[in-house]
């Protein structure tokens, strides 16, 4: 057609099939045109599943003494954070900064007492399941 009649017509979109949004992620564009099924259909997809090691099986079973030895370096961490709070508490003029170092050095104080006692429980229950087996055996 020549181009003196083609500049009269309107030319109309072209739209994806699928109602593409650009996005992955985006929801799917539906037209409004068609009616909504009163029950919706989901499909699951078959991607990457994150497991929790805690509750699944196939990870083994919780050995503490194994956490304790891969993660000790935490406390030495907790410990030196404490002395660093001590220091600062005792540099600071503000009441407020000073109320809140002291709330953080508690904290750090109670999770400590806390470990400590559930340290020696573990201890004490590990020691009498020992003493059980030598009296079974």
């Amino acid at each position: 057609q020549p181009r003196s009649m083609q500049a009269g017509k309107k030319r109309k979109r072209v739209r994806s099939s699928k109602g593409d949004s650009g996005d992955k992620d985006a929801p799917m564009e539906v037209s409004s045109k068609k009616p909504v099924s009163r029950f919706r259909q989901v499909i699951r997809s078959k991607g990457y599943k994150p497991r929790d090691p805690r509750f699944d099986e196939n990870c083994g079973e919780a050995k503490p003494h194994l956490f304790k030895q891969a993660y000790g370096f935490i406390d030495d961490i907790k410990d030196e954070e404490m002395r660093i709070l001590n220091k600062m508490m005792k540099k600071t003029q503000s009441k407020t900064k000073q109320s809140k170092l002291r709330q953080a050095l508690a904290k750090y104080k109670h999770e400590k007492k806390l470990k400590d006692i559930n340290e020696k429980q573990q201890k004490a229950k590990s020691d009498w399941i020992k003493k059980e087996r030598e009296l079974v055996a």
